[in-house]
């Protein structure tokens, strides 16, 4: 029963699974030459859409002063994106609750990295982070899945927008249109920040 089940999975599922998922990543290989990632998804749009719109320095909840997220040195060194979820597979979600005693704390990187646990801004912040190192043009975005708070990654290359769920540990997409996106934050030149509102740029 075990070997009809797992000959179902890869040799009749996963075949489906793959012609639908890369259906949702049309220029992925033209902007990422490499291989479907499962934790990203092409946002509809392009970049103009998702660019949102320029604010004054905001607090989004974060623990510590921004550059805290990007200065200290990080022990993993992903080279791909695939590289990227590998490692983020293996952390455990755990709500700040649970990890921290806290209702909300966002974890620095080189700390995430060497607990492998926490919530959704833990693994999008760390995703954000390594994302800047392969010198991509990443945002981290705060917003909400189905009514409830959520934090994931915005990767804009080529002029089309991408989106990549951190906490994602199956090889399932999710539901863009659940996605709302409020607020955003950008590395910039130096030890600057872009930060950015989505409130008129509610997906449809």
């Amino acid at each position: 029963m075990k070997n009809i089940k797992k000959f179902i999975l890869f040799h009749i599922l996963k075949p489906i699974f793959l012609l639908i998922y890369k259906k949702h990543l049309p220029h992925f290989k033209t902007d990422f030459n490499c291989s479907p990632v499962f934790m990203i998804l092409e946002l509809p749009g392009g970049e103009e859409k998702w660019a949102g719109t320029k604010h004054r320095k905001a607090h989004l909840g974060n623990t510590h002063p921004w550059n805290r997220y990007f200065y200290r040195p990080l022990s993993t060194k992903p080279k791909t994106l695939k590289d990227i979820e590998k490692f983020l597979r293996k952390c455990e979600y755990l709500s700040d609750r649970e990890t921290r005693s806290k209702d909300d704390f966002w974890e620095p990187p080189d700390i995430f990295e060497k607990r492998r646990k926490g919530d959704c801004e833990d693994h999008s912040i760390w995703a954000w982070r390594q994302l800047y190192e392969l010198g991509f043009k990443a945002r981290l975005v705060l917003g909400t899945v189905e009514s409830h708070g959520h934090a994931w990654v915005h990767i804009y290359v080529n002029n089309r927008c991408y989106l990549l769920e951190a906490t994602q540990k199956y090889s399932w997409f999710p539901k863009l249109s659940d996605y709302k996106a409020s607020w955003s934050v950008q590395h910039s030149e130096g030890k600057k920040f872009l930060f950015c509102d989505h409130f008129d740029k509610i997906n449809t």
